[in-house]
């Protein structure tokens, strides 16, 4: 392009020169090429530009919006362009809330990331902030959800020794395995009330309300642990001469009652309660209701005699006497939530009798108390011959409050009596199986009756200790 060349000739020119000239054509005057019509800009060596790898431009702007124009950097076009500011390098950049859609990274501010085989996701609620002190795996089963406490603290593990202080153990599904002994509740208690004269007996929660799945009751029935998710009741009715708590020897008395917590398979946990500590299994138990060994139970629908029973625990009220049979409330209600294999000392009114013709204690005075312990009653009687007492005739025997076994005729205990001012020491005491009594046999072994071994009257004294095993 020397001199003022045409546009038709720039446009063919490839391979510019030291002395080419670019023209710079006014906007009336595009279609004409002559030189003295258009203005020219002499660039110098646009070859050399061209080639040069530095160029520093002040105030230029590169816009490749228009159709066809092409931006590359090392060879790679530049289709596109998202967000505003600055070109970013490779080495130390700075970025400004960047979206960075899917990325590759090993690291970001110092924090090593691995990345998955295919995919993984890290969610963290809006506003929420996630602080780790240790190193920590975390493994469980895909889709569960971990809630925990509302308040600070510390996540119990399940294979290291654990404090608690304070805590509510409640299980959804009522299992739970500890190394509780056998008899005992946890969050159990027993409750006794007296309504029209019946008596109800239930097992509750510690806070006083019926078991539930949010409120269960554990006791060990063996060496499995039984849960208690339900109300569980019992409920005798007045009227009845229930355990032979209304004959004449303990009506209106109080009498400790002993519960026992079963369990078959079919009738699940049942709760029941009699006189007596000994029972293991259900075939313990006497089924007719005014037996001593009674156990009045929630439910038997399927009762074996093998099913396990526990004691766990004792209460005590009181049965009035015939035809009324009420029941009553002590004057202190005694409840134990624990296992315990004895009464108290309880009062009771020994009968007395004889083979022949009936005595009448009249302005006389008998008492007896006794205790039960396991198998072993133990038991005193003090009687006291009046001015109006008469003394019957033949042998003579005083009942028991429990039965002693249909085997025995065997030495119980020992007594002695005050004829007048001549005490008598020695007199042996047997049970006596038909009536159930305590019969006296004198020193002489024979016997004793209203004249053997001496004629009684009024002021005479008759004092006893007896152990004995119940039947």
């Amino acid at each position: 392009m020397a001199t003022n060349q045409s546009l038709d000739l720039l446009t063919a020119k490839t391979t510019p020169t030291t002395s080419d000239v670019l023209y710079i054509l006014d906007v009336a005057d595009v279609t004409q090429s002559a030189a003295g019509s258009s203005k020219s800009l002499t660039i110098g060596n646009l070859a050399t530009m061209l080639a040069s790898n530095t160029k520093t431009l002040t105030n230029t702007t590169f816009d490749t919006a228009g159709t066809g124009n092409v931006f590359k950097i090392n060879g790679t076009s530049i289709t596109d362009k998202t967000g505003t500011g600055k070109v970013v390098l490779d080495t130390s950049p700075t970025l400004t809330t960047p979206t960075l859609g899917v990325a590759t990274a090993t690291s970001i501010n110092k924090v090593a990331i691995t990345a998955p085989a295919t995919s993984a996701t890290l969610t963290i609620a809006d506003g929420k902030t996630l602080t780790v002190n240790k190193s920590l795996v975390l493994a469980g089963t895909d889709s569960t959800t971990m809630t925990f406490p509302t308040s600070s603290d510390t996540v119990a593990g399940l294979a290291a020794v654990q404090i608690f202080t304070n805590k509510t153990i409640v299980d959804a599904t009522n299992i739970i395995s500890f190394n509780s002994p056998q008899n005992f509740m946890i969050n159990g208690q027993i409750t006794v009330s007296i309504s029209s004269n019946n008596l109800t007996v239930a097992i509750k929660g510690l806070n006083g309300s019926d078991p539930s799945a949010s409120n269960p009751v554990y006791v060990r029935v063996g060496n499995n642990i039984r849960t208690i998710t339900s109300a569980l009741s019992k409920t005798l009715n007045a009227g009845t001469n229930w355990f032979n708590a209304g004959s004449a020897e303990l009506a209106t008395f109080e009498i400790d009652y002993f519960v026992y917590i079963g369990y078959n398979a079919t009738d699940g946990v049942v709760m029941g309660f009699a006189r007596f500590p000994t029972a293991m299994t259900y075939g313990d138990f006497n089924t007719t209701s005014t037996n001593e060994k009674y156990c009045a139970i929630t439910t038997i629908t399927n009762a074996a005699s093998t099913d396990q029973y526990v004691l766990v625990g004792r209460f005590n009220s009181i049965l009035g006497i015939s035809a009324s049979y009420n029941w009553s409330a002590p004057g202190t209600s005694i409840i134990f939530n624990r296992p315990i294999f004895e009464t108290r000392i309880l009062q009771y009114a020994p009968q007395w009798k004889t083979g022949g013709t009936a005595p009448s204690l009249g302005n006389g005075t008998l008492t007896g108390k006794y205790r039960v312990e396991y198998f072993l009653v133990y038991m005193k009687f003090e009687w006291f011959a009046g001015s109006t007492t008469t003394f019957g005739t033949l042998t003579y025997y005083f009942t028991f409050p429990f039965s002693t076994p249909a085997d025995a005729r065997r030495d119980i205990g020992q007594a002695w009596f005050l004829n007048g001012s001549t005490p008598r020491i020695g007199i042996s005491l047997f049970s006596y199986t038909a009536p159930t009594g305590i019969e006296f046999i004198s020193n002489s072994n024979a016997s004793v009756t209203a004249t053997s071994p001496a004629t009684f009257g009024s002021g005479d004294r008759i004092n006893a200790e007896i152990d004995y095993e119940w039947a």
